[in-house]
């Protein structure tokens, strides 16, 4: 957008996909707060059958591999938990495609981490992975709101996300998860550590991050959509 586009003006309504979307629009972009509503991104729902089968702690992220995404934060993580306990099982696997960062396999290897961390690629049916992951970590230094974390919450995975970024928080606030300070990549990894060492509490923010992100659906989320535009 430009901001010396007077087009904005024409607009009569705006569909912000968090509420950190409507802070942005109305300090960074003067418009009216009274024109912005706030409606969660939505989509279907995972096959909650999908059981997780890996012996492994496996530590999750998706997103196309990019400076955005945090996938270098993502390593960092990695490198800190290998660098505590070596010896635990746990491995980090990232779905996603890669079109944009020719460094990261030569990092994994610099990093002493190819044993530990897999980035998949673009796969056709990432929930195959997505139920096989115990944590998610939304690593991106912006992110509107992040559905890849609805998705994985409703396949019970408890969510840790960096604060200030991601619409995500404004779930998180309320459980199923953590919000550490921006880029804090000890605090994460630390994070990921105490789901690891704390097994009732992964179980019970997976739960409480399902029933939180349950919400996000077609049906509801295009009925909102609808109630905004009808009442226009």
């Amino acid at each position: 957008i430009d901001k010396t586009d007077n087009s904005l003006c024409l607009v009569d309504k705006f569909i912000a996909a968090s509420g950190i979307v409507k802070t942005n629009l109305a300090e960074n972009w003067g418009v009216d707060e009274e024109k912005i509503e706030v409606v969660y991104p939505f989509s279907k729902n995972p096959d909650k059958t999908l059981k997780k089968q890996s012996k492994h702690f496996i530590v999750g992220a998706s997103g196309t591999v990019e400076s955005r995404k945090g996938t270098d934060a993502f390593l960092q993580v990695a490198r800190l938990v290998n660098k505590n306990i070596p010896n635990a099982n746990i491995e980090f696997v990232w779905v996603g495609r890669n079109n944009t960062d020719p460094f990261i396999l030569s990092d994994i290897e610099k990093m002493n981490l190819s044993d530990k961390v897999t980035f998949t690629g673009e796969q056709e049916s990432p929930y195959e992975f997505f139920k096989e992951f115990d944590v998610f970590l939304m690593t991106s230094r912006e992110e509107p709101f992040g559905i890849v974390c609805a998705e994985a919450a409703n396949l019970k995975k408890p969510i840790v996300c960096f604060e200030g970024v991601t619409g995500i928080q404004e779930i998180l606030v309320n459980g199923g998860g953590y919000i550490v300070p921006y880029l804090d990549v000890e605090q994460m990894a630390e994070k990921v550590m105490f789901y690891y060492n704390n097994k009732v509490e992964l179980v019970l923010d997976g739960e409480k991050a399902q029933q939180l992100f349950s919400e996000f659906t077609p049906e509801k989320g295009c009925s909102l959509i609808y109630d905004i535009i009808n009442n226009m």
